[in-house]
């Protein structure tokens, strides 16, 4: 191989390690004994709140702040309240479930708007799919890095629960009736694989 050859193979090995630096991509799996998410709502009786226990996601992040791609899903059975099963029960059907086991929210964009020390404060915007109907949202979150190579990810949105199709529910023959706004808080853990 002549000197030329050489300089070309070294710049073009060169080009692609910079650029591989520059654009580090990490991926960061949720640690689920360490998040959460609530919905709280109201109703003519009282308000009221549902947690869910089985949050599954992935992210994939460049340079620390830019996510690529990210995929989270909640299982509506593992949705739960403090009131009991019945309400579990009223609240499953009513997400239709049977038919859409997952709530699905999948980032298309996120939007770093403010930087400090411990992290950064921005908006992610994406497709929520909420038994079987998907809206586009946008949602401020504020990012924490943490120790271990994990990052908090927290934040909350109001949403309808007629703009994904769900009639609020109601119980006790009619008596009891959820309001139509709810709001969605999370604080997710994710560790760096």
């Amino acid at each position: 191989m002549n000197t030329k050859n050489k300089l070309v193979l070294f710049a073009i090995v060169l080009f692609t390690m910079s650029f591989s630096v520059a654009h580090a991509e990490d991926t960061y799996d949720i640690v689920p004994s360490m998040s959460s998410m609530e919905v709280l709502g109201t109703s003519t009786l009282h308000n009221w709140h549902m947690n869910a226990s089985n949050i599954i996601s992935t992210a994939k992040v460049v340079n620390n702040t830019q996510i690529v791609s990210s995929l989270f899903k909640v299982e509506v059975n593992s949705l739960k309240s403090s009131e009991g099963t019945m309400m579990d029960n009223i609240a499953h059907k009513s997400l239709k479930m049977k038919n859409y086991p997952e709530i699905i929210f999948s980032i298309q964009s996120a939007k770093v708007n403010s930087t400090n020390k411990t992290g950064f404060e921005g908006t992610v915007t994406g497709n929520l799919m909420i038994a079987g109907v998907t809206r586009a949202v946008a949602i401020p979150v504020n990012v924490t890095y943490l120790v271990n190579n994990m990052i908090k990810v927290a934040g909350s949105i109001p949403l309808t629960m007629t703009e994904f199709g769900i009639k609020p529910p109601t119980a006790m023959l009619g008596m009891v009736k959820s309001g139509d706004q709810i709001r969605v808080a999370f604080v997710l853990i994710f560790k760096k694989q």
